[in-house]
């Protein structure tokens, strides 16, 4: 692909390295002001997203809490770009298929995107808009459409020159590779013969020999026949070669459309707007964008020159431009990434517990039946409740009934919750819960006995107002 000499990989950590220690305090300066950018965006990105803003100022003087938060932000980071690059990896492997033409995969890629992007226009269609169809019609669909396009484009374009000069190469390196290997089995044959001392036969073996030789001599037709019609296929085979590469090509590009689905459940996932007859298509126009983001670094990586390491890191710049674009196309991704940040550092708790408040708020302050609440000292109530955001000395405390509601619903209910310091609320262990024994049928009525003793003796009298069924149950 390049006229420069390929690089060995001790050279290039070797060079690496180097060029790492000649610049290293502008690189840590760097790194490390872009970590505090990334914290400081992403806590405000999570009180945006809880509709509490006003904990964003008092929360940033916590140094080491907000590098631990950058660390796990970073991680689900890497882990949103490895989901999305699914599709780029079985991209990356579709144009792999012509290894042996390094000078023309620039235009193989190319020609490439076009069944992929087919394949992906069908997918999104058949996801927001065909819904109500069955999923293995909608596999066999795409399936159906993903071949048809490739096989026309092997048809109405010059793709077809590539595939018939790729299979015309890969024939020669296979005869090439089968000289070389016959070259080198006659070779060790006659060093074998050299150093191997010649034995007589024994009389047992040159028995088992003879009647080998006669099996042989009985099944040399059979054998002859089986082996031209072996040839035969060879040759069916190799007379087909073309349409067994464009074929192996589409399933390719098949799996890549499959491999979409992961892009298309995040952009899903990251929409937090209000939900209008709109949203659909938004939607839709937002995964299909994103998809044809993730084609990007292998375009890059197949398109530009230089030796493996130089377009290596020329792809994953481009993965990381392309994880960019898409948290501008879809703001909702970083939010929901620091939302899972947050409950995985306990920023955000699952469960309800008991804390006793601060005196300056009253009981009256508070809804009885929304925080269930309880006085426990002359000054000091206690709630049920729940941790939305706790960072440093930083407390959010929301009502046990929000538990269940959504991301993008808590901007509409977090200003009912109860914005307090760490240092002055008292964290309570949960009551235990005790199941109460299921009382059985029986046991709520009048054994039968004081029932006939009670007709006979008519004690019932003797109680005003208070009389028997049938059953026995008491009735006022």
């Amino acid at each position: 692909m390049s006229v420069i000499p390929d690089r060995t990989f001790a050279e290039v950590l070797k060079h690496t390295v180097k060029r790492i220690l000649s610049y290293w305090t502008q690189i840590t300066v760097t790194l490390g002001l872009l970590a505090t950018g990334l914290g400081f965006i992403t806590l405000y990105l999570y009180t945006r997203t809880i509709g509490r803003i006003d904990l964003f100022m008092p929360s940033i003087d916590v140094k080491s809490a907000l590098l631990v938060w950058v660390v796990l932000v970073l991680l689900l980071m890497l882990s949103y770009l490895f989901i999305l690059g699914a599709t780029t990896w079985m991209f990356g492997w579709s144009v792999s298929l012509f290894s042996n033409m390094k000078d023309n995969q620039p235009k193989i890629v190319f020609y490439l995107v076009f069944p992929t992007v087919v394949g992906f226009s069908a997918f999104i269609g058949a996801t927001f808009f065909l819904s109500t169809l069955n999923t293995w019609m909608i596999f066999v669909a795409l399936l159906l459409i993903v071949f048809v396009a490739c096989f026309l484009m092997y048809a109405l374009t010059p793709f077809k020159r590539i595939i018939r000069k790729s299979t015309l190469v890969q024939a020669r390196l296979e005869r090439a590779r089968l000289k070389r290997l016959a070259a080198h089995q006659q070779i060790k044959q006659k060093k074998l013969q050299k150093n191997k001392p010649a034995r007589p036969k024994k009389a047992c073996l040159q028995k088992w020999l003879t009647y080998w030789q006669a099996f042989k001599d009985k099944t040399t037709p059979t054998w002859l026949q089986l082996k031209e019609k072996w040839q035969r296929l060879q040759s069916w085979v190799r007379a087909r070669k073309a349409f067994w590469l464009v074929t192996l090509v589409s399933i390719f590009i098949f799996v890549t459309v499959i491999f979409a689905a992961f892009p298309i459940l995040l952009t899903i996932r990251s929409y937090m707007e209000k939900e209008t007859p709109d949203t659909v298509p938004y939607v839709a126009g937002l995964s299909w964008l994103t998809l044809i983001f993730t084609l990007l670094p292998v375009v890059v990586f197949y398109c530009f020159k230089g030796d493996i390491y130089r377009r290596t890191f020329n792809g994953l710049i481009a993965m990381i431009l392309a994880f960019c674009a898409f948290t501008m196309l879809s703001p909702g991704s970083l939010s929901q990434i620091t939302y899972i940040a947050a409950q995985g550092l306990s920023v955000r708790q699952q469960t309800a517990e008991r804390y006793a408040l601060p005196e300056e708020i009253k009981l009256q302050d508070l809804s009885a039946t929304l925080w269930k609440t309880r006085q426990v000292a002359a000054q000091k109530i206690e709630v049920e409740a729940f941790q939305l955001y706790s960072f440093g000395d930083v407390l959010l405390l929301c009502p046990k009934d929000m538990l269940s509601l959504e991301l993008k619903e808590l901007k509409n209910y977090s200003k009912f919750c109860i914005s307090t310091l760490n240092s002055k609320v008292v964290r309570k262990p949960p009551l235990p819960v005790f199941a109460r024994k299921l009382q059985k049928d029986w046991a709520c009525r009048v054994p039968s006995w004081q029932i006939q003793a009670g007709r006979w003796l008519a004690w019932e009298a003797l109680v005003p107002g208070v009389y028997r069924s049938a059953s026995g149950e008491k009735k006022g």
